[in-house]
């Protein structure tokens, strides 16, 4: 309300200085004109010398004194002009302050904020990376202390994604032989699968130290892991390269 008040009157103020300014710009010509008539009607008064002489006196004065008014007028004006400039720059001035110091909270607020989110971002990633870890450390873990189809299953799928194992799945070699037995990775069986399905068999080969298969071996979801090992017993021994039921001993 107060800033409508104090636009109001500095309304009504310049109009009485502009209406004020007219006047003196009309009586400084008015004063002009009328120095001009009075030579005027000197001249023309000629014959009276009393008259004749009052008019030029006063029209000399008002023809001399009428510029001195205007040149005067003009100075107030462009005073008033420089004054207002300096006005309008101070208020900008002011008002441009105003707003840098609102910008400089606003980017001080944000990058606040930025800093906090990023921390939070930052905590959350670490978390999360955190609990993948674990969760790839139990999977893996459960592969050797519960083996089975399906904690066998996720660790090949999941050591592929991570990239720590061949395309063709990893190898590993048989104790007292001179063989390896090759972990084929889980794939999808057909174009419209998503991905590998757990209820498929897992399939193994085994290969001479150059790579060179021997046979293949499947594991159904429906045996357990004490069946397969009894499986590969029986293919080690049907190849010729068993090592012993002492490798078989103790799971």
């Amino acid at each position: 309300m107060s800033g409508y008040l104090w636009l109001g009157l500095r309304r009504v103020q310049l109009a009485v200085r502009a209406w004020f300014g007219g006047i003196r710009w009309l009586s400084g010509w008015s004063l002009f004109i009328g120095g001009l008539a009075s030579l005027g009607f000197s001249w023309l008064l000629r014959h009276d010398a009393w008259w004749s002489g009052v008019l030029v006196n006063a029209g000399t004065t008002l023809v001399l004194f009428a510029p001195l008014l205007l040149i005067g007028r003009h100075i107030e004006w462009r005073l008033d002009e420089v004054q207002t400039a300096q006005r309008q720059i101070g208020e900008r001035q002011d008002e441009t302050s105003s707003r840098i110091e609102t910008l400089a909270e606003e980017v001080a607020q944000a990058q606040n904020e930025l800093r906090l989110a990023r921390q939070e971002l930052s905590d959350q990633v670490a978390a999360r990376l955190a609990s993948i870890r674990a969760s790839d450390g139990e999977a893996f873990a459960k592969v050797g202390d519960e083996p089975s189809h399906e904690a066998t299953f996720n660790g090949l799928v999941r050591a592929a994604a991570l990239g720590l194992t061949a395309r063709d799945g990893c190898r590993v070699p048989i104790e007292n032989t001179n063989i390896y037995l090759r972990f084929e990775t889980p794939t999808a069986s057909d174009s419209f699968q998503d991905g590998p399905d757990p209820a498929e068999e897992l399939h193994f080969r085994l290969e001479s130290t150059g790579g060179v298969i021997l046979t293949y071996l499947a594991w159904p979801q429906s045996l357990s892991a004490a069946e397969f090992l009894v499986n590969l017993g029986q293919t080690l021994q049907a190849v010729g390269h068993y090592p012993g039921d002492e490798r078989f001993a103790g799971g």
